[in-house]
Order: C-alpha cells, then sequence, then structure tokens
C-alpha cells in the first residue's frame, strides 16, 4: 500500500520538479546586472585600476567612463559594507593593478545590513549570481521561490517575448539616471529611513576595514572613503548623533592610515537642486560633477 502511494507521488512530483526547474533555469538565464558585475569582475579583474563599491549613491554618482584609469563601478543599489567586502575580498588576489579602491560610504553605511533592511530580498542576487552562500534560507537561492508570481512572469515576458533588455548598468558597471523625482518630499522620508536606532554595526565592519586598509598599504593600494552629496531635504532631517559618529570615525581611519583619505561632500554647497534626482540620489548633471571631482583627485594622489 505504501509503496504504490509513493509510486504515485513520484509519477504526480517528478513532472513538477522537472517544470520547475526548466523554468528557475530559464529566469536565471535573463540578463542582471549582478551577473553583468560578477563576469566583468571573473574577466577584467586583473586590468582595473579603479574599483568603487557602495550602494547606489555611488552606482547612480559615479560614473567609471569618465575616470582616465582603468576603472568599473561595483556598487549597486542597497549594497551594504559587508558585501563589498566580500566583492573585494573574492578578487583581491586578482587585481593585479588596482591602484585605487573607493569605498562610498554614506550616512546609513557604517550601520546597516543589507541582510536586516527591507531590501534583503536583494540578498538572493548575491547568491545566485556572486555565488556567494551568505543566507540559509532555501528562498535566496531561488528566482522562483524569492519573487512572486507576477513578477516572475513580467520579467519572463520582457525578455523572451518583448525582447527588453533588463541591463541597466552601463559597460563599465555605473547606472545614471536623469530626469528628476521629489528631492522636497524624498528627502525626509529616506532620511528617516537611514537613520538607525542601532548604531552599533559599526562595530562589525571596523575590523574588516581595517584588514582591507592594512592589505591595501602592503600592495600600494591608495584606499578613498568617498561621501556622496545629498539634497537638503535629507541632509536637514539627520541625526546629529549619528552623523558625528560617522565623522568621527572617517575622521580617525583617515588619520590613522597614510594611504587613506576621505572626501566628504555630503552637505557640499556646489550641489545644488538641478544636481539631484531625488534627496539623496544625484542624476546624469550632477553624477558628472563628482566624478570629476573624483578624477581629479585621483590625478592629484
Amino acid at each position: 500500500m505504501i509503496a504504490k502511494f509513493l509510486k504515485r507521488l513520484i509519477f504526480f512530483l517528478t513532472p513538477v520538479l522537472l517544470a520547475f526547474c526548466v523554468l528557475e533555469f530559464f529566469q536565471r538565464a535573463i540578463p542582471n546586472d549582478y551577473s553583468y558585475k560578477k563576469e566583468y569582475l571573473e574577466k577584467n579583474a586583473e586590468d582595473i585600476e579603479v574599483l568603487i563599491l557602495g550602494n547606489s549613491h555611488y552606482y547612480r554618482g559615479i560614473i567609471a567612463e569618465d575616470i582616465d584609469l582603468k576603472c568599473f563601478n561595483a556598487a549597486y543599489i542597497s549594497q551594504s559594507a559587508d558585501l563589498d567586502f566580500l566583492i573585494f575580498n573574492t578578487y583581491k588576489d586578482r587585481f593585479a593593478n588596482l591602484k585605487y579602491i573607493v569605498f562610498g560610504t554614506s550616512y546609513s553605511t557604517l550601520f546597516s545590513s543589507l541582510a536586516t533592511s527591507k531590501e534583503r530580498w536583494r540578498l538572493k542576487n548575491y547568491n545566485l549570481y556572486y555565488d556567494f552562500n551568505i543566507t540559509q534560507n532555501p528562498k535566496n537561492y531561488s528566482e522562483l521561490l524569492s519573487n512572486s508570481f507576477e513578477i516572475n512572469k513580467k520579467r519572463f515576458s520582457r525578455y523572451y517575448f518583448k525582447n527588453k533588455n533588463p541591463l541597466t548598468t552601463s559597460i563599465l558597471g555605473s547606472g545614471t539616471v536623469n530626469g528628476s523625482g521629489d528631492i522636497e518630499k524624498t528627502g525626509p522620508i529616506t532620511a528617516l529611513r537611514d537613520t538607525k536606532k542601532d548604531l552599533y554595526q559599526y562595530k562589525n565592519y571596523l575590523d574588516e576595514y581595517n584588514y582591507i586598509i592594512k592589505y591595501c598599504a602592503e600592495n600600494n593600494i591608495t584606499v578613498i572613503f568617498l561621501t556622496a552629496p545629498a539634497y537638503k531635504s535629507y541632509t536637514n532631517n539627520l541625526s546629529t548623533v549619528q552623523l558625528s559618529l560617522m565623522n568621527r570615525l572617517l575622521d580617525s581611519i583617515s588619520n590613522s592610515n597614510k594611504n587613506v583619505y576621505w572626501m566628504n561632500f555630503l552637505k557640499d554647497s556646489s550641489f545644488d537642486a538641478n544636481d539631484f534626482y531625488d534627496g539623496d540620489h544625484l542624476k546624469l548633471h550632477g553624477a558628472k560633477k563628482i566624478t570629476d571631482i573624483l578624477k581629479n583627485k585621483l590625478d592629484s594622489l
């Protein structure tokens, strides 16, 4: 009786599992920014001279194509410092020509992690496309399980039936945007989201930063901490406690290491409303401005 039941169960489940595997294969085969960045690093790590890391402020804000040296922008939306570390450490032995590493370090960077944020669904992309294996949740190893049916259907249809390219990244990894959002309305909302009740996350990051800084010093690599500008609707609503702690930590790191610089543009008045897409992201015009500043800094070192 049991054997007969198991046979029927297997007979029923086999086509279901087969269909699941086929659909999963085709979903993963859809090009995406994560797989593109991984593939670029795999093919070109030895040639990169400037590596950009960080969250969307630097993915949107630094135009790798405008840097004279061979630059790649490995920053991405909601990418937290622990993921920056993983990317660098994965390829550090292959960065034969790396001269500069730029850590995008925003108001929330030292105090947040993707794993504990509302954007944690993005973790599956680092498992699937960077092969990091950073979570134990089985959903984070599957496109079908981690996305809703509607999202999966939309992705499948747009790519396979409508032939729409889903990539938002440039050849060198940047993702600039144009147009304008509501910079007055989004600023306070995002500032509240980026202000953390628990400020102790930085303690988990300092050892890793110090390890990378030491490694870079031994390999003649300059480390730059870059804090992107934000509009006054954002900066006027920041916690003075969190902001002061960020400033003290980055001042201490940069002042204690000869190969480290901190470029802080958070409240830089040379960036105005015309430079921003929303309260805390630069649009193309602003991205060109800060990229030029970074370029000039690299040229002067």
